[in-house]
């Protein structure tokens, strides 16, 4: 029997298969051992499962039931459009029994002239999304990724995945206290639960030990997307609401 987790990554349009490809270098730089299937191929392993394409898009319970049935199997999903000018990417992943769904956006960019061409006009040429999608990808993979693909080894991490899920962030947290040598995904769900519940000192400093003790672990991706600084929009300055404002009675309109 081959133990070697299996991807099927789906296209639905040809132009996606480069974000396909740098979907299977990422993990494979992160030294998982995977074997990712891109394409007209991966469909025809899905159909050999008894599922198609389009079961996936009209019933993704489908992809959940199948994933939770083979624990080494995982299904990626890539939608890209143009809209409106921009590229739009929308990536699913179905693994361990979850779906989960991430949108990336980009933009048009001006290109300089070749320069074998000076004297050509600028080009305007839409920009793919392609990083976003291979890192949102590769985070939603994560959780699977870490257990081997396979059952959890400990009792302890089914339960935390079943809070994560539930959001129950205070009983993660209850569960990981004292634990002398927490395993990867322990380490994942405490710093999850250490961000949801707003301990986001304790949460950098538990990604730093996750770091020290193991610099290359697939979890870390998504840790580090999950703790990135977030900007607020500086409030907009805006003039006072004459219609509400207190005005001050000086006395101007008493009869004397």
């Amino acid at each position: 029997m081959n133990d070697l987790l299996l991807i099927l990554v789906l296209l639905t349009d040809p132009s996606s298969r480069p974000t396909a490809e740098a979907i299977a270098t990422r993990l494979k730089d992160q030294g998982v051992a995977a074997r990712v299937v891109i394409g007209p191929e991966a469909v025809t392993i899905l159909q050999e499962r008894g599922v198609a394409d389009a079961d996936l898009t009209t019933q993704p319970a489908i992809g959940t039931a199948l994933t939770g049935k083979d624990l080494k199997f995982a299904v990626v999903r890539l939608d890209r459009q143009e809209r409106g000018g921009n590229i739009v990417v929308e990536a699913r992943v179905w693994a361990g029994g979850h779906q989960d769904r991430q949108v990336a956006i980009s933009g048009t960019k001006v290109l300089t002239t070749d320069p074998a061409k000076p004297d050509a006009p600028p080009v305007m040429k839409l920009q793919d999304p392609v990083d976003n999608t291979v890192r949102g990808v590769v985070a939603m993979l994560a959780p699977w990724l870490a257990a081997g693909g396979s059952s959890p080894a400990a009792e302890t991490e089914n339960q935390l995945a079943g809070f994560a899920d539930q959001n129950e962030w205070q009983k993660i947290i209850v569960q990981t206290d004292n634990v002398a040598k927490p395993t990867p995904r322990q380490r994942y769900y405490r710093i999850l639960a250490l961000v949801h519940t707003e301990r986001r000192p304790e949460a950098e400093a538990a990604v730093a030990a996750f770091r020290a003790e193991k610099p290359n672990h697939v979890l870390l991706n998504a840790l580090d997307d999950l703790l990135a600084p977030v900007v607020k929009p500086y409030p907009e300055p805006h003039e006072p609401d004459i219609n509400n404002a207190t005005v001050e009675d000086d006395g101007g309109n008493v009869l004397k």
